[in-house]
């Protein structure tokens, strides 16, 4: 049996990747109110019936800092973390006002302000820890 384009792209695809994401700014914000409930919840599945089943996914835990990160192209991945900094979900947007509008139906005003983080920074999740640290 031969392979079609379409299975040898996707092999490849799994096999290579996508190229490499160049970020160009980093920011984090802390969820400033904890006592607000959550509209989205953020879960690991176990499979695919892990969208339909709850008792094929793992809950994760509340947020407490995000972590945005702004490549070249425009898309925004923002990452989760809880208070010790065990991961608590993340998401993609194509665009910065996409991920904005996102984090503001999802904490609806519970997160407090943006702020760099060094380009110098080589460690981002340690620079995080001790932001918590002293911060939040």
């Amino acid at each position: 049996m031969s392979e079609s384009d379409f299975d040898r792209s996707f092999r490849e695809g799994i096999q290579y990747g996508p190229p490499p994401r160049v970020i160009r700014e980093r920011r984090y914000a802390f969820v400033v109110d904890e006592s607000f409930e959550p509209r989205t919840t953020h879960f690991e599945m176990h499979s695919p019936e892990g969208l339909l089943d709850p008792d094929q996914r793992t809950y994760l835990p509340r947020a407490h800092v995000l972590l945005w990160e702004e490549a070249t192209d425009g898309s925004v991945e923002v990452t989760r973390f809880a208070r010790n900094m065990e991961f608590a979900g993340d998401s993609w947007d194509r665009t910065a006002e996409e991920a904005l509008r996102q984090l503001d139906h999802e904490f609806d005003g519970a997160l407090g302000p943006w702020r760099d983080i060094p380009s110098s920074e080589t460690d981002v999740r340690r620079y995080l820890e001790r932001r918590i640290e002293s911060d939040g």
